[in-house]
């Protein structure tokens, strides 16, 4: 719905942050007057923008399938996609004309760039009067949308910001009245032996809300009171900051340290009884880490809501509510109230009795899913996504972006899990440490990205004759085993606002096809080749300078051209279980590059010690020093002293380790502070190593 304002909204901060294109455009300025307020013109469309994005956010979800609201929405879209276009248009004569400057040829070609930067100053002009006429419409169609949020879906907003929900109306639930009232019995039983209530069931079974209306209900009866969401991504010092804060202290505590927050809190609370709870705990250690701060009050309660059992478990069997879903006749209940909200007794129209039915036995009486299909006809499908490769390929989107001290990294798994816990995303595989590794969409989610995919120029393609078909303005390309020869004299695809091509086990993809794509499409962004049959990347690949992700993982790739260099807002290159050996030695003037993914199966049955292997460091490694995923390289005498640099790394992967190495190489390991993920593998099963030498400092690594 934002997402394109989003993006464009990215994009133009990108270019306004750009001293070097300042500068240079500062000399063409000097020829031509209407070039001298470009920034500023671009600053007003930001602005205008922005408004625009906060409009769409507060327009209610029961008016989002309002034909008029859709169609100026559509209008919003339409103007941002011409944002972004031009705003690329910038960047890349941005970059070019510092390249030729750097090279002295800047005089050579400097009346071409004046007419290419006036060419953007004019359309820039152009997109001021198309934004003036959709505020028009705005003004003119949109007062009669309400710009209030339906309860539920502002409870679900809130949550997503941490804030505290509002109460969810008596009305609006259903099926939840005999644990409500049991839930509100343990909160005043005087005999019991632990002050810890848990509500654990699946994700959507609706835990929060029926925590949520209990607590709302009951707060005023405790002098002291707190809700926090906890999630996967905690910390304990952050986690004592807000409860301290929501139990009414008004003092400084930023310099306060763990020691220095629990005895505060222990401080306010004393004599006072307490309500806390905490949402969404994934792990015991959560609860352990804080409670002493507040488990000597015998007068507290605390109510837990998770997914997991164990730590459902920190209740007494006494105390432990798990949750189930609803049945047959509460969730189409359910469903009628979110579904037909404005109608008459919420009642189901005769002519959609039997779909709505169908609905919500795929929901399978999970509230979360009935809600959210109620108002949005949500539709998913079962297919395994990676988690990383999902988070990195949101980021070079730019769908996710840095928040506070968070990297975007960080924001996206929140977004994952957000998603998760709205049942739009289920968990197919954990880790040895419980974190999702695999996920996969339902159904009816797949069914409503199907539903929008026209409207955000999506476009899918199996063979030949649906790519010649395809809109040329499409924005994102995917298609999945392709297994259809094209010829050589076939003509060039031109797609030249396309972003995203993604092409999942092509059988049949030749090098000329994808050249002839790339030639086209001067600012796609990713480019995911994933188990292809692709042998090479053509050498055009390096002209792509807005390239942010490839996958070439499983792929038949041997080599990538030197070319590459030249990519230097590349984020991820994942090219393991490939034939590459190597890494071209320019890859260290990627410096934005923040994950690199690297490794080769010598032996597929994995039968042999060092069945898998990494790929040589490049010498300048030490360049990369944004650098968070190094998986895998070879260990060498020189790679302590390239790491040294590498202190964002989170995960790094080593093999071939000698005995006469470690020793630096594992001191090197223990100095980083991020360290989340480990991997070392030794040169043969008969090397010795000194782990005696590894000692890290990271509180992320975890032994599994």
């Amino acid at each position: 719905m934002a997402e394109a304002v989003l993006l464009a909204l990215t994009k133009i901060g990108n270019v306004l942050a750009d001293q070097v294109a300042k500068d240079l455009l500062a000399k063409l300025s000097e020829k031509v007057n209407n070039l001298r307020d470009l920034d500023e013109k671009i600053e007003q469309m930001r602005m205008q923008l922005a408004t625009m994005n906060n409009v769409i956010w507060k327009i209610s979800m029961t008016c989002l399938t309002d034909e008029v609201v859709k169609g100026w929405i559509g209008e919003v879209r339409k103007v941002a996609y011409r944002v972004e276009d031009v705003m690329d248009k910038y960047s890349y004569y941005s970059v070019q004309m510092a390249e030729e400057w750097f090279l002295k040829k800047y005089f050579i070609k400097g009346s071409h760039y004046v007419l290419v930067f006036t060419q953007i100053a004019d359309e820039v002009v152009k997109i001021e009067k198309e934004i003036k006429q959709v505020v028009e419409l705005k003004d003119k169609w949109l007062p009669l949308c309400p710009f209030v949020s339906h309860p539920l879906t502002e409870m679900e907003r809130q949550r997503s910001q941490d804030i505290f929900p509002e109460l969810v109306k008596d009305e609006d639930l259903v099926g939840i009245e005999d644990n409500r009232r049991l839930l509100t019995e343990w909160l005043y039983y005087d005999e019991l032996d632990n002050k810890v209530i848990t509500v654990s069931g699946m994700g959507g079974l609706g835990k929060t809300t029926l925590v949520t209306n209990v607590y709302e209900r009951e707060k005023t009866n405790f002098s002291a009171h707190a809700w926090m969401a906890v999630s996967q991504t905690y910390t304990v010092d952050a986690l004592l900051k807000k409860l301290l804060r929501k139990v009414g202290y008004k003092g400084e505590i930023d310099k306060m340290d763990v020691y220095d927050l629990k005895e505060e809190i222990t401080r306010v609370l004393k004599d006072r009884k307490c309500l806390i709870v905490l949402d969404d705990v994934w792990d015991q250690e959560a609860y352990f880490k804080i409670c002493d701060a507040f488990q000597s009050n015998q007068q507290s309660r605390v109510i837990i809501t998770t997914r997991k059992n164990h730590v459902a478990a920190l209740a007494s069997s006494a105390c432990r509510l798990d949750l189930q879903p609803l049945d047959g006749n509460q969730a189409f209940d359910l469903f009628c109230r979110r579904a037909f909200y404005s109608t008459k007794d919420h009642e189901c129209p005769s002519e959609l009795v039997e779909v709505a039915a169908s609905i919500v036995d795929r929901c399978q009486g999970l509230p979360l899913a009935i809600v959210s299909i109620g108002s949005l006809f949500l539709f998913s499908e079962d297919y395994p996504i990676s988690r990383e490769s999902l988070v990195r390929l949101w980021i070079a989107e730019g769908f996710v972006l840095s928040k506070e001290n968070n990297t975007p990294e960080v924001v996206a798994e929140g977004n994952l899990m957000e998603l998760i816990y709205r049942n739009m995303l289920q968990i197919k595989e954990n880790d040895e440490l419980g974190r999702v590794t695999t996920c996969t969409m339902h159904d009816i989610v797949r069914d409503l990205a199907l539903s929008i995919a026209k409207e955000e120029k999506f476009g899918s393609a199996n063979d030949f004759g649906t790519m010649v078909q395809i809109n040329k303005d499409v924005r994102r390309l995917s298609s999945y085993e392709w297994n259809d020869s094209v010829a050589a004299t076939a003509p060039k695809f031109k797609l030249p606002r396309l972003r995203t091509l993604v092409s999942l086990g092509a059988i049949s993809f030749p090098t000329y096809m994808l050249d002839s794509i790339l030639s086209e499409s001067s600012y796609l962004t990713v480019l995911e080749l994933q188990d292809s049959e692709i042998t090479q990347l053509p050498k055009s690949i390096g002209n792509m300078f807005n390239l942010r992700y490839i996958g070439l993982r499983r792929t038949k790739v041997k080599s990538l051209p030197d070319s590459i260099e030249k990519l230097s807002n590349l984020y991820t290159l994942d090219i393991k279980q490939t034939k590459i050996e190597k890494l071209p030695r320019g890859i260290t003037k990627i410096k934005k590059l923040r994950h690199l993914l690297a490794d080769r199966y010598d032996d597929e049955k994995h039968s042999e010690f060092r069945y898998f292997k990494g790929v040589q460091a490049p010498k300048d490694l030490s360049n990369l020093e944004e650098l968070q995923t190094l998986e895998t390289v070879e260990a060498s005498k020189d790679l302590a002293v390239q790491l040294k640099k590498l202190m964002q790394l989170r995960s790094v992967w080593i093999d071939n380790i000698s005995s006469a190495d470690c020793g630096n190489i594992f001191a090197t390991l223990s100095t980083m502070p991020l360290l989340s993920s480990l991997l070392l593998s030794a040169r043969d099963e008969n090397e010795p190593l000194c782990f005696e030498a590894l000692q890290p400092m990271s509180k992320e690594l975890h032994r599994s």
